[in-house]
């Protein structure tokens, strides 16, 4: 198996099996116990030639040691083996001889029965004896303690002309190869199945069924060929086919037993768990979360690949990607997995022995018990094995094993009992493939093959077959592999430490420190929903920090400097879109006109404050300081499957925007929001001309808090019964908003669903000048005005209308992409106007904070009509206030 990304060698792919003298040395070569590139030799890969070599090592040298010692080569028949491997090659890691207990027979027991066959002598040529090392105790699966040797994750490693002169076998020499005669004790095994037959598998010619494997398990005395340098015990309780389906298999969700424990944390969204976990988990949709190139955490839910694992201490899942919709059947992979981002990461994780959070849903059909929640945390997994396999398109793989295997699974079942512990069979065989000179482990039972995806025998058995899906069977010994790590300490909790509050004013609104809240009671996620702070919905745990304010004379910009003079526009304009200028009030107004249509106009203005607006009594700088300390229900509200990402509280009128949400009187509104509402509409009436004062103008507000790096995107404010002006008062931080025309309108182009399939046709607004295609669009639209086509034939042609616009455009210019057409920089104070109901329909805005806080107070007219009997709001939609003249900043 190779623990290394086979990409790394793509330059090895175009050298023969004799040309590896020009070939640099691994990429991995500096780390301690990894070996240099080295080249097979030759009568190693005539043997290997023959299909039946397979390479068992035990352990691993230094890269700078002067020789390697392989003990001896046993070969035995392969009419007495159910799985073809005579070739064995040990590897030690000490100068050693081989114990003469080695050769001794197996002994015997009420569980097996060992046989000893031995091969006719050939004489090899002489070589160095190292002494061996000392055998490490493991535990077998019934928890007795027995010998196993010390295990190798040496890969793509190549034996030298020197190593092979020395301590390569040949024909000199002889040993004896052990082929172990296996009886099952069938009450045993019937205890680890629990008399229940594993998950049906697909027939193959090519092997017996899964319930002819059991049976043959239980009534006869299959043969499997063991090393000579292993103890029988280590295999010798079980069949390997047998064995394999008992640690591989699956039990429906709705059939699996209750876990003995809970998880560290829980969650019932993606989104609370991504907040909640935000640096060690931040991914909304996929399962692999990875930042930098760093490897960080998996998610282990639905739309897993057939031959994926779970168990207490071992992973085996597919790589995340290449996979798209089917339908209503979920996702579907559509392309070959190819080694990138994820899979480099992945090998650095091996490397570098980084530890990866694991994280599991409650539709994983692996996992032993039924998850307790929607998601849960399982434990820190080793990443230990990267490969690529074949089934309609190549798919990489990871096996992951649990950082601390000596604790005991949460998620396992009261009464589990393993079928074989961690280690107890040793370490996997290895091969090299005789095409690319790389070395995998043998991962099946079918057979050993080449993992390397560049290599022309990939996914090929030693016969030059590929396997089918029901040879497929988990070689236990590499799902059961230990791997140890010099550090097997967790790197943090899953539980993030509480967020405490800061004396220095502005720190409290960084998003680092407004992230979600792993309770600290019961574990359960809980996203921030209210500004004063975290309440688990699980248990009722809260923690409200005290926030220290932040002074308006802080959020002063040295970049934007602001005087009693006028002040300068940081605004931008395309050429074609009309501007206009005039000074009022220690305002500079900036209107911006632009086509909505070939009669009509839209207009944006924007009002820039200078210092005098600023101080001004009751003005932004007083507004700011009392809305931090003194306005109470600002939420997140929820959208179809997340939150919105600032805080939002609506005064007057209910608006339900495009999400829901509670509405509260103007009367138990703090004054800057009543003051917003009047100082908005006198902006709107002197700048638009309307000398009638209209107190109903505007009868709702809505209220936006924007912490650090949170945004609003591109949306419009034309919701029907909603009036066509719309002003908003900003506070706070600088903030960029941006205004360009819809997709649809720009484009002429829209998708839509019809006769039930997805098709892109042209849209029929009238374009504009301005707009790509506009002499083909014109053209285009005439045709199917005075077409009168029924419904089907006109969509199929408005079809063929958008292919056409299409390939109309310039190579380099894209046909779905809208450059914005006016860029505002809005500063602490700034009033911005947005009028005209078309500018809402066919243009979209869009808006960015640049600083740690922002308040957007915008006002909009609710129609009559527009709610309907049991939206309508139970008090008085009272705007009882001062009336702002602006005669205290007039100039």
């Amino acid at each position: 198996m190779d623990t290394r990304h086979d990409s790394f060698y793509d330059f090895e792919d175009k050298s023969d099996s004799a040309g590896l003298a020009d070939m640099p040395s691994s990429p991995l070569s500096s780390i301690p116990e990894d070996f240099e590139l080295q080249q097979v030799p030759q009568d190693l890969q005539n043997t290997a030639m023959s299909g039946n070599s397979v390479v068992r090592e035990e352990s691993r040298l230094p890269s700078n040691s002067s020789s390697s010692v392989m003990s001896n080569i046993h070969i035995a028949s392969p009419d007495n083996a159910l799985l073809e491997s005579p070739l064995f090659v040990r590897r030690s890691e000490r100068k050693r001889k081989v114990p003469s207990r080695s050769s001794e027979p197996a002994d015997t027991d009420d569980v097996f029965q060992a046989e000893r066959i031995e091969t006719p002598q050939t004489p090899v040529r002489p070589f160095k004896q190292r002494k061996t090392s000392q055998p490490r105790n493991t535990r077998n699966s019934r928890g007795e303690k027995i010998a196993t040797a010390s295990m190798s994750h040496v890969n793509d490693s190549f034996v030298s002309d020197e190593e092979a002169e020395e301590n390569v076998l040949t024909t000199k020499q002889t040993d004896t190869s052990r082929v172990v005669k296996i009886k099952v004790n069938p009450q045993r095994l019937g205890q680890i199945l629990d008399s229940t037959p594993p998950t049906p598998l697909p027939t193959s010619p090519f092997l017996p069924s899964p319930q002819q494997i059991l049976q043959m398990s239980l009534d006869s005395e299959p043969n499997v060929l063991l090393p000579a340098s292993q103890s029988a015990v280590d295999a010798s309780e079980h069949d390997l086919v047998a064995l394999s389906l008992a640690v591989t298999r699956k039990v429906p969700i709705d059939q699996k037993p209750s876990p003995r424990g809970q998880p560290e944390i829980w969650a019932e969204n993606r989104h609370t768990l991504c907040e909640s976990l935000t640096g060690l988990y931040a991914s909304w949709q996929g399962s692999y979360y990875g930042k930098n190139g760093v490897a960080k955490a998996f998610m282990l839910d639905g739309n897993g690949h057939a031959r994926d694992h779970l168990d207490e201490n071992v992973i085996i899942l597919r790589a995340s990607g290449s996979m798209a919709k089917d339908g209503e059947n979920g996702m579907k992979q559509r392309e070959d997995q190819e080694p990138k981002h994820q899979y480099h990461a992945m090998v650095n994780a091996i490397t570098q022995q980084s530890p990866i959070a694991v994280i599991c849903g409650d539709k994983n059909s692996q996992v032993l018990s039924k998850m307790p929640h929607k998601y849960n945390s399982l434990d820190w997994y080793k990443a230990t094995h990267v490969w690529t396999e074949r089934d309609k398109f190549n798919v990489i793989k990871y096996r992951l094993e649990k950082l601390d295997p000596d604790t005991i699974a949460w998620w396992v079942p009261t009464h589990f009992e393993p079928v074989v512990e961690l280690g107890a069979l040793g370490s996997s065989l290895k091969q090299y493939c005789t095409s690319c000179k790389k070395q995998y482990d043998q991962v099946y039972l079918c057979g050993w093959l080449c993992l390397n995806s560049k290599c022309e025998k990939f996914w090929c058995l030693p016969d030059g077959s590929t396997p089918d899906a029901a040879q497929l069977i988990y070689d236990p010994r590499f799902l059961k592999q230990k791997t140890p790590w010099a550090n097997e300490q967790a790197p943090i909790s899953f539980r993030f430490p509480l967020y405490t509050t800061s004396a220095i004013a502005g720190e409290d609104y960084k998003a680092e420190n407004l992230r979600g809240m792993t309770c600290p009671e019961c574990g359960k996620c809980n996203a921030r929903i209210k500004w004063e702070g975290w309440e688990c919905s699980g248990c009722g745990f809260e923690h409200k920090p005290k926030i220290t304010p932040l002074p308006a004379a802080s959020i002063q910009d040295q970049n934007y400097p602001v005087t009693d003079a006028y002040p300068s526009s940081h605004d931008s304009a395309l050429p074609h879109v009309k501007i206009s200028v005039n000074f009022s009030h220690n305002y500079r107004w900036i209107t911006y006109r632009f086509k909505v249509s070939a009669t009509e106009e839209g207009e944006v203005v924007h009002g820039i404050a200078n210092k005098v607006v600023r101080e001004e009594v009751k003005g932004p700088n007083e507004m700011w300081e009392h809305l931090q300390t003194n306005c109470q229900g600002l939420v997140r509200r929820e959208l179809s499957n997340a939150l919105m990402n600032s805080f939002t509280m609506n005064y007057g009128m209910p608006y339900k925007f495009i999400a829901a949400g509670d509405s509260l009187p103007f009367t138990d509104a703090p004054w800057p929001v009543t003051e917003a509402v009047s100082r908005l509409n006198w902006a709107d009436r002197i700048t638009s001309g309307d000398t009638v004062r209209d107190k109903k103008k505007f009868n709702e507000l809505y209220l936006v808090a924007y912490l650090q790096d949170q945004s609003m995107n591109y949306h419009d404010d034309g919701e029907k019964g909603l009036g066509s002006t719309v002003a908003t008062l900003s506070l706070g931080a600088r903030a960029e908003m941006v205004f360009r025309p819809k997709s649809f309108f720009f484009h002429g182009m829209k998708s839509i669903d019809y006769d039930r399939k997805r098709m892109t046709v042209m849209t029929k607004d009238e374009p504009l000048p301005e707009f790509p295609n506009y002499e083909l669009r014109k053209q285009y639209l005439a045709e199917i005005k005075n077409a009168n086509l029924p419904e089907g034939e006109e969509k199929e042609r408005l079809a063929e209308m958008a292919t056409a616009l299409r390939a109309a455009y310039p190579p380099k210019q894209s046909c779905t992409r809208v450059e914005d057409w006016v860029k505002l920089s809005l500063g602490h104070g700034d009033i911005v106007i947005m009028r005209g109901a078309h500018l809402q329909k066919y243009y979209e805005h869009g808006v960015s904070p640049k600083g740690l806080m922002r308040y957007a107070l915008t006002c909009r007219t609710v129609l009559p009509g527009h709610l309907k009997d049991s939206e309508l709001p139970d008090y008085e939609v009272d705007l009882v206030q001062d009336e702002y003249d602006g005669s205290r900043i007039a100039k």
